[in-house]
C-alpha cells in the first residue's frame, strides 16, 4: 500500500488539500478535512496506484509538495520508524486540535456577531412579541434554565391564569428569547421570522375573536 505525505500546510493548503481528497480521493467531506488536517505526516493511502498517482498529480498542480512512500507494515518497523510515526502522530494530532480550536473560534465569533446591534435594532428586540405569546410552547425550546424556570414558577404560582401568565411574559420577552438563542444569520434574517410568526399569532388570535363572538352571539337568542 502508497500513501501520500505532505509538510505543514497553512489553513488555504488545507483547504485546498481537502478538496482535492474529496474530488479525486472520494472520501466524504468531513473525512477528507480530518486527513487533510493530519500534515505534516500521511494524508491519504490506498491499494489503487492510479488513484494514488492522480492525488499526488493535483496535489502538485495546486502548489503543494506531496510525497509518496510505501507504507510500512507494523510487524517490519524498525525503532526509528516507530519514532518518526510517533512523531508524525503527535504532530498531526497537534494540527487537528488547532484546526478545531480555530473552527470553533470563528463559529463563536459569528454566533457573537450576530448579537451586536444598533439603538434602534435593540428596540425592536425588546417590544411586545405576539409569536411569543401566542406560541410560547415554541419559544420554551430556546429559552435558556433561568427563564424555563420563571415559566414552571408562574404555572405552579398561579395555576388557574397560567397561560394567562405565560401569554403575558412570553410576549414581553419572546423576541428577547429568540434573539439570544443565536439561531439566526443576521438581524434581518432573525426580523424576518419574526414578522412571520407575529402575522400568524395575530391571524389565529383574530379567528379566535370571532369564533368566540359567534359563539356568544348564538348563545344569547
Amino acid at each position: 500500500m502508497k500513501a501520500i505525505f505532505l509538510p505543514q500546510l497553512t489553513e488555504d493548503q488545507m483547504r485546498r488539500t481537502a478538496m482535492i481528497l474529496w474530488e479525486t480521493g472520494k472520501l466524504d467531506w468531513g473525512r477528507a478535512k480530518t486527513q487533510a488536517s493530519s500534515a505534516p505526516g500521511e494524508v491519504f493511502a490506498a491499494n489503487d496506484e492510479g488513484q494514488i498517482n492522480s492525488i499526488a498529480e493535483a496535489l502538485k498542480k495546486s502548489g503543494l509538495s506531496p510525497e509518496i512512500r510505501e507504507r510500512e507494515s507494523k510487524m517490519e518497523l524498525s525503532e526509528d520508524a516507530r519514532r518518526r510515526i510517533f512523531n508524525e502522530e503527535l504532530v498531526r494530532e497537534q494540527s487537528r486540535r488547532r484546526v478545531q480550536e480555530e473552527e470553533r473560534a470563528k463559529e463563536e465569533a459569528r454566533r457573537q456577531a450576530t448579537l451586536l446591534t444598533t439603538p434602534e435594532q435593540e428596540a425592536s428586540i425588546n417590544r411586545w412579541s405576539w409569536g411569543g405569546g401566542m406560541f410560547e410552547w415554541i419559544y420554551l425550546s430556546a429559552m435558556n434554565a433561568n427563564q424555563r424556570g420563571i415559566v414552571v414558577l408562574l404555572i405552579s404560582l398561579i395555576p388557574y391564569l397560567g397561560a394567562l401568565a405565560m401569554f403575558i411574559y412570553v410576549g414581553l420577552k419572546g423576541r428577547r428569547i429568540a434573539w439570544e438563542s443565536r439561531e439566526w444569520k443576521d438581524y434581518d434574517d432573525f426580523e424576518a421570522c419574526q414578522r412571520i410568526w407575529d402575522r400568524w399569532a395575530l391571524w389565529i388570535l383574530a379567528m379566535g375573536i370571532v369564533l368566540g363572538a359567534l359563539v356568544v352571539l348564538s348563545g344569547l337568542r
